[in-house]
């Protein structure tokens, strides 16, 4: 065990057990003051601090009841502020993941979209083809000339066969 002469309790009365969060971070609190306290000491008088010195001048502050209340006190504050702040920037990668999510749902198109997209690619594609498959056709027939004079024969012909059922009736 530790020499109870050198031995500080401040450690024991700050932090109540392994656990203790607020405890360990008023115990920082309080070692943070003290090495600004004897850095102080330390530029004023040209020398560090002896034991008599250091235990008058800090370890009996530090070890008063408010003291010790006010690192537990000054702990929560940072525990809190630590927790607030880490809960903004959670809340703020939430909202920004919500509105990915609202830009993704609004780009991307619905079922019905899509069937009616589908369809319509599908009837486009089939106007393509059958325009491409009667333009080979009229080609093959000579183009348009060769096209008009085949309709003008056929029209010739429906007359003719009409003409001629016309006159074997009686």
């Amino acid at each position: 065990m530790a020499d109870p002469k050198n031995h500080n309790v401040i450690f024991e009365n700050l932090v109540e057990n392994e656990r203790d969060f607020i405890g360990i971070v008023a115990y920082s609190l309080y070692k943070q003051q003290k090495v600004e306290w004897i850095r102080n000491f330390n530029k004023s008088n040209g020398r560090p601090p002896d034991e008599k010195e250091l235990k008058s001048g800090f370890l009996d502050f530090a070890s008063m009841e408010s003291q010790k209340n006010s690192y537990k006190d000054s702990a929560i504050s940072l525990v809190e502020e630590f927790n607030w702040q880490a809960l903004e920037n959670e809340r703020d990668e939430i909202e920004k993941n919500i509105k990915e999510d609202a830009i993704v749902k609004a780009v991307t198109p619905t079922a019905t979209q899509k069937i009616t997209g589908y369809l319509l690619s599908s009837l486009v594609s089939s106007v393509v083809t059958l325009a491409i498959a009667i333009l080979v056709w009229a080609l093959a027939k000579g183009g348009a000339s060769g096209l008009l004079a085949e309709a003008e024969d056929n029209l010739l012909n429906q007359q003719e066969s009409s003409q001629e059922q016309n006159q074997a009736s009686p």
